[in-house]
């Protein structure tokens, strides 16, 4: 049985409250609208947000009118009605970003409220409408995002989003434990090709607006630091250790660079468009036929959408889910990409060997690529995580909040410590998940060692 998160505190009074306004924009009062909770999200699903999964029913009789039988009443109550109620829909996901306070302190959860929303409100609409002016075929189109239903950003400390719940459209989450096999990586990076190519034609095709709405998004964590949050100085002092053990220099090494690339920074270079930005397994539905092909997939959580080269998204998204096994896979996956963009291209009559060469592509893979090394042990840890070992980031964010002031946060030992905010054996699956990829990065010189940090 999966493990309801903890920290998700929300009730059936506070979502009333954050929905209120949507309730009141179908002409619905909100006494009459009964919400249930279905269920929340896992622990582990998200760092940053909780999901709860609701039903919504609309009881549009008035109890105190006389005229309304108690008999008329009771059989308008059942059953609950299959169909929308005013177009209204009955089940949907409500996302809300962390609600403790120790956790806002740390997480501008604010800006990324503002990201999400500029998102499915100005950038999506914009890329939409860019197909459909290039007559782009509906099997080739980007539009593999949830609907989103509403948003609620006027509530102090709160940024609230509700969603179609894929879960009752068929679609699953990939096991956040195994990495994905070949097929399921070729689907998604088609769907970033997708993505990247659209941006391409829009600013190839109406450059001030692309660059007018891309100046309403921002890279939201450019000033927070994953050290202070994720608590990483122990967790690569320790997988730095481990390499060492095991006379691994060139792992070492590494580490040493990885390590310092606590802040991130996005350089945009001309073939700058809109990532995806936060590209870990958690963040893909994926939905099925009944032979196991893959039929769809949607992409989730868009508050680090941003401008930065198309590479954060790709090296990100193949370094963190790629088989370790498989890593004979790599060169296919790279092509795989970049063929299909070259392909999504010409819908939008672009030539990629003059808007973003092969040549220009490598490039970018010696430049970037350690973004997505970067961020893969960054999201690793919590995706190979058990139940029991899985550290919420709430709760990590009030311990600090109560420690003693002096006390040391983050300790570096010699030897990796029995017990510490990561525990041995989930270092030891970090460790095998993540040390063939890293030597092989190391191998192919994708960390560009000699180069000054982003």
């Amino acid at each position: 049985m999966a493990v309801q998160n903890p920290t998700n505190r929300v009730t059936r009074e506070q979502l009333q409250t954050w929905l209120g306004q949507m309730f009141d924009d179908y002409g619905i009062q909100r006494p009459n609208v009964e919400i249930t909770i279905m269920g929340t999200s896992n622990l582990g699903d998200g760092l940053l947000s909780d999901v709860t999964f609701i039903e919504l029913y609309v009881n549009d009789t008035d109890p105190n009118n006389p005229n309304q039988s108690k008999k008329k009443r009771k059989r308008r109550r059942r059953p609950k009605p299959k169909s929308p109620y005013k177009g209204l829909p009955r089940r949907m996901a409500v996302k809300n970003y962390k609600i403790g306070p120790a956790m806002r302190e740390m997480v501008p959860f604010a800006a990324m409220g503002k990201n999400e929303r500029d998102f499915y409100t100005k950038i999506y609409p914009l890329l939409k409408g860019t197909q459909q002016h290039f007559h782009v075929p509906e099997n080739r189109m980007f539009k593999h995002v949830p609907e989103l239903y509403y948003f609620n950003l006027n509530i102090p400390d709160r940024e609230v989003f509700a969603f179609e719940n894929l879960h009752e459209l068929g679609y699953r989450m990939h096991n956040r434990k195994e990495p994905m096999d070949l097929a399921h990586m070729e689907v998604v990076l088609d769907l970033y090709a997708r993505l990247h190519a659209v941006a391409f034609g829009l600013k190839d095709h109406n450059e001030l607006a692309f660059w007018l709405f891309s100046n309403e998004l921002g890279n939201v964590m450019v000033d927070v630091s994953l050290e202070e949050i994720l608590q990483e100085r122990t967790y690569f002092a320790n997988l730095r250790n481990m390499a060492a053990n095991i006379n691994a220099g060139d792992l070492t090494n590494a580490f040493d660079l990885l390590s310092t690339m606590m802040h991130a920074t996005d350089p945009c270079p001309p073939e700058c468009v809109f990532i995806h930005g936060d590209c870990e397994n958690n963040n893909y539905f994926f939905k099925y036929a009944e032979d196991g092909t893959i039929e769809d997939v949607r992409l989730l959580d868009w508050q680090f959408c941003r401008m930065a080269p198309p590479l954060y998204d790709v090296s990100y998204f193949i370094f963190a889910n790629l088989d370790p096994n498989n890593l004979r896979h790599f060169d296919h996956l790279k092509d795989h990409y970049y063929d299909r963009l070259s392909s999504y291209m010409r819908y939008y009559d672009l030539d990629s060997r003059s808007v973003f060469s092969r040549e220009a592509y490598e490039n970018q893979w010696r430049q970037y690529a350690r973004f997505g090394v970067r961020m893969m042990f960054s999201v690793v840890k919590n995706l190979l995580a058990e139940d029991n070992e899985i550290n919420d980031l709430e709760t990590i964010a009030q311990n600090r909040a109560n420690r003693v002031p002096g006390e040391v946060f983050d300790i570096e030992m010699p030897e990796i410590p029995t017990a510490c905010v990561y525990g041995n054996e989930l270092l030891q699956r970090c460790r095998q998940r993540t040390f063939p990829i890293l030597r092989f990065v190391v191998r192919r010189n994708l960390l560009n060692m000699n180069m000054q940090n982003l």
